[in-house]
């Protein structure tokens, strides 16, 4: 029979057959049923139909675990924590008692599957964990573990967090996988946690593969802990077994350590939903209709060579027919080598239909059935009894591979001196503990030619996998692991454990909870528990961090450096290294001449010294910052603003709305897919003897932004450029041109008036015609001088209509140029049109498309950074006039963020300023600064900034500076003693006309939404 050395033990048992003669049942290649001799065992077996289930290979002496991820563990639900919809314990859900499992654990049923619900543990997505939940929780695994249980930790939600899909904008991935973190981080420990079960029955996710990418990510973020438990990973559909290929043909889920079990669940009735809602003839159930229900299943696990389980079955107990379906049922399971939990037992499931006790607590049918195929014990080695064998002093147990000898004892004892077990003959994976049971008073495990799990205790311990993907723990003494040929895993717990691996033996890897240094020949390490500091070797290593603060060095070789959770300190030395980076507080350190490196970044990143390239990863927007190298800087598909600074640099936009900022020096930009604006922060940054080039632009999406340059030095403050087209230069400063030539376009702008250009930029492959659409020009950057607040803010309606002096002017050189020259102006952030602009509702509101254009009747108007504007006034006969929608209390200061502004606050803090910034549109570029912010004064935008932990308290990066949301601009700030603010607080939102408005003052300062009142 198949070997499981160590039932207890949470990794997989790998039997010890011959399978290459075998064939699973429902295989397209299996000769006709005439030709196949019934299995003799079912046979004698009462009530089994056995001539009803010919479908059956005639087994072999040893039994082969086919797709199986444990081979004959049978166990239970155990219900109730996932009970009801409210959340009072005790009367709408319950956890079950010692009592519950003592019960079946003395049938023998110590698998137990315990669903339980997200919600409860973690009320609020991204949030903590409910402390008196987790404790109903833990005190269930401390009871378990009295019971001698093994936990599968199911959480029972159908892919949804109180009724919101994962992958839905109130329950995003990052939330799903931040919940497995922490709850993982809880439980982890648990003596009785066999592993964890991601989601029951996930179903009606939002794309075919949204599932798979948040099993991946919850994977990730468990192995991130360093927690080597068993993670089963259920399918789409309701993880039903019967169409699981059809409906699961992306699920791929990559685990380091290679422990994915795939989960399904079978029933019997009609529409396999459990239900049972006729008796058996209504539902059509047949003797072999579990076999047939689960060849879907299994053919999927052989195709993918994946490990198997069934977490959900059972059947009724009031016909005896459905014991024989369960009987064939469970004798399909044991063919194939697969184990799996029934439905469903705890006390509040006492006379359920398909419980495994009635009303009165005594046991049903389906409990006696199930408990017919429950192993009377572990059988250790080959042989059939558990007869026990002792070594000499220093001997050596040898278990040799199958047929012979097939009476192999299944205990092994040892004496005085250093015992081993030499699995060294078995070619088939074997799990091996030394536990104290059935290996008593062993030192040295050596393991066969297949992947091998072997295990020590808190002695001193030698383990050797030999051949295969073995995985060696020595436990708690200071052990010698040496894994052989394969790509081996390594589980180190005591600075004096020796790992040896020799050239050309595979691809190894460390997981240490102690700080440790990779010998040679080894290529992966990973910090688990409270280990910090981790060292690499001269080898291309990957060295991961944990949830600390990590120090991990990476010496030689091409390394990839990962800190995850914590402040890490990273240091690649020589080689082309690549750096994650996920927290502010992370370190990169490279020397001059040591490479070619790169950073990966999920949060906001400027690169340091001797670092070269930065590519932005991850589900929201950040901002790339490069130094004075030749970057190569990379958007990702969110969406990204990257700044090149100096050196010749190449900017490579993805699938988001990107800002690319060359900076100085000749550099290459790409924006990719999406709404891509390419920028010059000043006339330096694209020089005629060293041009910037843009290799994709596309007209109507793209957008060349100059707003920040003065087009005219002769003049004061920021003017803006005029766009000639392709005329030649008239010797006026501030002219903007292009010249297409040789399959590129040209474009050309003169600063000082002498008629030559200043500025070029060149545009590869683009040969179209342009016009100033395809540009931002003008500028509303400002040096404000003191501004008070005079009196509350004014309601924004046709009501409230412009002064009869608002000056009025033709189309001039602030306007946002507009096709056709039609009689509409622009004036700063006013615009003044011979036809009235259509209002759908009467609001006075008018919303831009999403294209940023304003439909007129005569043409189309843009304004940078607005995204609605609102109904002034007429002024004069047919003269309309709207301005931004946004409040603007008289004497408050806005700044724009397409420009970099500075505002200024009164020198003495004597009365209120407000400063405001319309955040709205995503295209916008700038560096605001806000000066003498005083305990009086309120800064207002119209997009909430990001609180991550929920407290009021908004804090500024290590730089002092924030980024505004919606925008690839920042801010920074300065009190009125001159000194860089890096907090401010949340005080509230106020809405006017359809438009939210944020409001945000000094931490602590009297200040907040009563200045806007």
């Amino acid at each position: 029979m198949a070997v499981q050395i160590d039932a207890g033990a949470a990794a997989a048992v790998q039997p010890l057959c011959n399978r290459q003669s075998e064939v699973p049942a429902w295989h397209p290649e299996r000769p006709s049923p005439t030709e196949i001799a019934v299995n003799s065992q079912l046979s004698s077996r009462p009530n089994s139909l056995a001539n009803a289930r010919p479908y059956f290979p005639a087994r072999t002496s040893a039994q082969c675990d086919y797709w199986g991820w444990a081979t004959n563990m049978l166990g239970i639900n155990l219900s109730g924590a996932e009970f009801g919809k409210g959340d009072k314990y005790g009367y709408d859900y319950i956890y079950p008692s010692l009592k519950d499992l003592n019960f079946y654990a003395d049938e023998g049923l110590t698998l137990v599957r315990l669903p339980v619900r997200w919600e409860r543990l973690q009320p609020e997505p991204g949030g903590t964990l409910d402390a008196a939940e987790l404790g109903r929780l833990t005190t269930f695994m401390t009871n378990a573990a009295k019971a001698g249980a093994q936990v599968i930790v199911d959480v029972h939600n159908y892919g949804r967090h109180d009724g919101k899909v994962i992958g839905s904008p109130e329950v995003p991935i990052a939330s799903f996988a931040d919940f497995w973190s922490k709850l993982a981080g809880a439980i982890g420990s648990e003596p009785a946690l066999l592993g964890y079960d991601l989601m029951n029955e996930p179903h009606g996710m939002p794309s075919k593969t949204t599932w798979r990418e948040a099993a991946q990510a919850a994977t990730d973020a468990i192995r991130a802990l360093g927690d080597t438990h068993t993670i089963f990973v259920q399918g789409e559909h309701w993880a039903n077994a019967t169409n699981w290929a059809a409906k699961n043909p992306f699920l791929d889920v990559q685990d380091p350590l290679n422990n994915i079990v795939y989960e399904a669940h079978v029933y019997f009735d009609k529409d396999g939903s459990g239900t049972y809602k006729g008796n058996y003839d209504q539902e059509g159930a047949t003797a072999d209709i579990g076999e047939r229900r689960i060849q879907s299943f299994v053919g999927w696990l052989e195709e993918k060579g994946a490990k198997g389980f069934i977490g959900e079955f059972g059947v009724p107990s009031d016909d005896p027919r459905w014991q024989v379906v369960l009987d064939n049922f469970l004798e399909t399971l044991n063919e194939y080598g697969l184990s799996g939990t029934y439905w469903g037992a705890g006390s509040w499931f006492d006379g359920y239909r398909l419980g495994l006790l009635d009303k009165k607590g005594n046991p049903t049918a389906a409990l006696g059935t199930l408990l017919e195929h429950v192993a009377d014990g572990a059988d250790i080695g080959v042989g059939s009894e558990d007869r026990p064998t002792s070594a000499a002093a220093g001997g050596t147990l040898t278990v040799a591979a199958p047929p012979s000898p097939t009476e192999e004892p299944t205990r092994h004892i040892g004496t005085s001196g250093h015992d081993k077990v030499d699995f060294s003959g078995v070619t088939d994976g074997i799990t091996a503990t030394l536990d104290g049971v059935h290996f008593v008073s062993i030192e040295e495990l050596i393991g066969g030619s297949g992947d091998d799990v072997l295990t020590g205790d808190a002695a001193v311990n030698r383990l050797q996998g030999n051949g295969g993907n073995d995985r060696l723990d020595g436990g708690a003494g200071a052990d010698t692991l040496i894994g052989g040929m394969g790509d081996d895993i390594y589980v180190v717990d005591n600075v004096g454990d020796r790992v040896t691996e020799y050239v050309g033996e595979g691809h190894d890897h460390v997981f240490a909870g102690v700080n440790w240094t990779l010998g040679t020949s080894l290529e992966a390490l990973t910090m688990t528990g409270n280990a910090i500091s981790g060292t690499g070797n001269s080898l291309d290593n990957i060295l991961t961090g944990n949830a600390r603060n990590n120090v991990l060095t990476g010496l030689g070789g091409d390394d990839v450096i990962d800190g995850r959770a914590g402040a890490d300190s990273m240091t690649g030395g020589t080689g082309n290294d690549t750096y994650h980076v996920d927290n502010r507080g992370d370190i990169v350190t490279e020397q001059a001449g040591e490479g070619t490196d790169r950073v990966v970044a999920t949060i906001d990143w400027t690169l340091g010294a001797n670092i070269e390239n930065l590519t932005m990863a991850g589900a929201v927007r950040l901002t790339g910052r490069g130094n004075s190298l030749d970057n190569r800087m990379d958007a990702h598909d969110a969406g990204a603003t990257l700044y090149g600074d100096k050196g010749e640099d190449t900017l490579t936009g993805a699938g988001g709305d990107d800002v690319l900022v060359g900076g100085a020096g000749s550099d290459w930009m790409t924006g990719g897919a999406g709404r891509d604006r390419f920028t010059l922060l000043t006339r330096d940054d694209s020089k005629v003897s060293a041009m910037d080039r843009i290799l994709d632009f596309t007209r109507g999406e793209d957008v060349i932004d100059l707003s920040a340059i003065d087009a005219n030095i002769k003049a004061a403050g920021n003017q803006a450029f005029t766009f000639i087209g392709s005329d030649a230069f008239t010797k006026r400063a501030g002219q903007l041109r292009y010249d297409t030539r040789d399959g590129h376009t040209i474009i050309q702008g003169d600063i000082n008036g002498d008629g030559k250009a200043d500025i070029g930029i060149r545009l590869e492959n683009f040969t179209g015609r342009m016009d100033a659409r395809d540009f931002a020009l003008s500028s509303s950057g400002n040096t404000a001088s003191t501004a008070s607040l005079a009196g509350p803010a004014s309601p924004v309606s046709p009501a409230n209509p412009v002064s009869s002096a608002l000056p009025v002017s033709p189309v001039g050189s602030n306007e946002r140029a507009v096709e056709n020259d039609i009689p509409d102006a622009v004036i700063q952030n006013m615009i003044v049109t011979t036809v009235a602009l259509s209002d759908g509702n009467g609001d006075g509101i008018i919303g831009f498309g999403k294209d940023g254009t304003l439909n007129t009747a005569s043409g189309d108007i843009m304004m940078p950074g607005v995204s609605a504007v609102r109904f002034l006034g007429e002024v004069g006969k047919g003269q309309f006039v709207y301005a931004d929608a946004a409040i603007r209390p008289d004497g408050a200061q806005e700044g724009r963020v397409q420009s970099s502004d500075i505002l200024t606050g009164d020198a003495g803090d004597k009365v209120a300023d407000i400063f405001f910034f319309d955040t709205v549109l995503d295209m916008a570029l700038g560096a605001d600064r806000i000066v003498r912010f005083g305990a009086r004064d309120i800064m207002v935008v119209t997009e909430a900034i990001a609180d991550g932990n929920g407290d009021g308290i908004i804090g500024f990066g290590s730089d002092k500076i924030l980024d505004l949301p919606g925008t690839g601009s920042t801010l920074s700030i300065t009190d009125v003693a001159n000194k860089p603010v890096s907090t401010i607080e949340y005080d509230g939102s106020i809405e006017r006309d359809g438009v939210t408005y944020y409001v945000y003052s000094l931490a602590g300062s009297p200040a907040g939404l009563e200045t806007l009142a």
